[in-house]
């Protein structure tokens, strides 16, 4: 309807109960679910801000803003998964520490194309009782650090097989435990790499309890940590 009138530039949120199958056989139960869309183009922030349209990491930063103002200490993770309606290679599931809570992804070309627009489209729906109900089990207070933190900033590049997942459990053997929290936070598939290639980009976060770190010794951490993920996965740091 929106489009009928002439209103292409779309974002919006729906939570309503939704009846889910029940894999025992039994009758099906409702949950609460929520809903987001974004296609066209976002909103210009201010006056000198380039028009441009919404891509995938508008749709994330809204889940990013969704679980830290009510999930602050919770580890939100995206894991690539395939699903018929989304795009084959930007999809895949919301995970509240190890708990799956939705899914998350660009719709599918072909999909697009049957659409009386034609424009990109993004789309994340959570289960709002599984995210709820998670909050609940978190704590509420949590030790401030005395000493001061090291935040390092990893591009990779590697095949397009390779999970995240994958990466992200080898950059944390080799971390030590001196390695707090990673966070991978953009996927690159494009003119500046190989067409069989993406870039990852990581966000590690390095503490010590006890003392203060020293910046030498997180340089060879990161030297051990990129020397073994070329062994594994052949990968090279982004230029």
């Amino acid at each position: 309807d929106n489009i009928n009138h002439n209103i292409k530039d779309i974002g919006i949120f729906e939570i309503s109960k939704v009846f889910k199958k029940n894999s025992s056989g039994k009758l099906p139960f409702e949950i609460n679910m929520l809903g987001v869309m974004l296609t066209g183009k976002a909103a210009q922030k201010g006056w000198d801000e380039k028009e441009r349209a919404f891509d995938f990491y508008d749709l994330k930063g809204i889940l990013e803003f969704i679980c830290k103002r009510y999930y602050p200490y919770g580890s939100l993770k995206i894991k690539e998964r395939q699903y018929r309606f989304f795009h084959p290679r930007i999809s895949g599931t919301v995970n509240i520490e190890d708990l799956e809570v939705g899914i998350i992804g660009k719709i599918h070309p072909l999909i697009v194309e049957e659409t009386e627009s034609g424009q990109d489209a993004y789309y994340m729906e959570m289960d709002m009782d599984k995210f709820i109900n998670n909050i609940k089990e978190t704590k509420k207070y949590k030790f401030i650090p005395a000493f001061p933190s090291i935040d390092i900033d990893l591009a990779i590049v590697v095949d397009n097989k390779i999970k995240s997942e994958d990466i992200v459990n080898e950059i944390k053997e080799s971390g030590t435990e001196l390695l707090k929290n990673i966070r991978l936070f953009d996927i690159y598939r494009g003119e500046q790499i190989e067409k069989d290639k993406k870039s990852m980009a990581y966000s590690m976060n390095f503490r010590d309890d006890t003392r203060t770190l020293k910046d030498i010794e997180i340089e060879i951490i990161v030297a051990r940590i990129l020397e073994n993920l070329g062994k594994k996965f052949n990968a090279r740091i982004r230029e």
